[in-house]
């Protein structure tokens, strides 16, 4: 009897070719049945963004965030692009955004970095967002163009100084309370937390000056404002004031500049205390910022 070696464990190489053909096959068609089991399809996006609706101080970002209930895309903003999503049929929402420093985002809520328990940073990047709907079909693709709109407001505060102030004072801090801490890109709507701001005052013009970004700030809670002004003795003095009447009108529009501004009157009768006068209100719509 003759008999061959024996091939155990070995397949030919035309036979491996047709188990192979065989395994592919069989893992697309499971593939595209637990696909339309789950109603889950590839979708053709030509996606676009612009940044034209915003303040003149603020920057165009260069790349944009696109995100999906199933992925995230970083795109650039000069560009149109082809983007191939995961998509589900019915209507469904897109949502854009930059990516903001001392901003971070959770699903879609816009949280702006926090410094110290409710005390929030005072000067994140400008945050930008828009959300489109989109009602997907298989073999189809489809065209979104993001509008991004300016969801934070800058406030400037400047306290003037006369003579007497100014051979005093080095500089100051401030905390404001009743602002917004949190943006949400598909409701619109904020966190109705109390928040707080702290930013520092430098000296600008025979001013102390700063510059805040806010998401807006709280109607339901007063605007409380608390400052420190430090002197050259190394001493301190403290003075508060309500900004609630001031900055009613600052929800109202994000893209012009608001600021306030007032006067400091230093005293001294055993010791330095302060006052401040009347604060002004304005829309900087008018006025360069620097």
């Amino acid at each position: 009897m003759h008999c061959n070696k024996s091939r155990k464990g070995k397949i030919p190489l035309a036979g491996k070719k047709s188990v192979l053909l065989a395994v592919l096959l069989l893992s697309s068609c499971i593939k595209d049945n637990l696909l339309e089991f789950l109603d889950i399809f590839p979708y053709t996006l030509f996606a676009s963004a612009d940044f034209e609706h915003r303040g003149k101080d603020a920057i165009e970002p260069d790349a944009y965030i696109m995100y999906h209930e199933y992925n995230t895309y970083a795109l650039p903003t000069d560009s149109i692009c082809r983007v191939e999503i995961m998509a589900t049929r019915g209507t469904t929402a897109l949502y854009a955004f930059n990516a903001a420093d001392s901003v971070y985002m959770e699903d879609t809520e816009a949280w702006v970095k926090r410094i110290a328990g409710d005390t929030i940073y005072h000067l994140p990047a400008y945050f930008f967002s828009n959300f489109q709907y989109i009602n997907p079909r298989q073999a189809e693709s489809d065209s979104v163009h993001f509008t991004m709109e300016q969801q934070m407001r800058r406030l400037d505060i400047e306290i003037g100084l006369d003579v007497p102030e100014r051979q005093h004072i080095t500089r100051g801090e401030g905390t404001l309370q009743g602002v917004y801490a949190m943006f949400d890109i598909s409701s619109l709507e904020y966190a109705q937390d109390t928040f707080y701001v702290r930013f520092p005052l430098r000296y600008q013009d025979n001013s102390l000056v700063s510059e805040l970004h806010l998401f807006g700030i709280n109607p339901s809670i007063s605007q409380h404002l608390a400052l420190t002004i430090y002197l050259e003795d190394g001493s301190s003095v403290d003075v508060e004031d309500d900004l609630s009447d001031e900055l009613k009108p600052f929800n109202d529009e994000k893209i012009i500049p608001f600021k306030l501004s007032t006067r400091l009157d230093l005293h001294y009768e055993a010791g330095f205390s302060a006052t401040l006068e009347d604060w002004v209100a304005e829309d900087e719509e008018f006025i360069d910022v620097q």
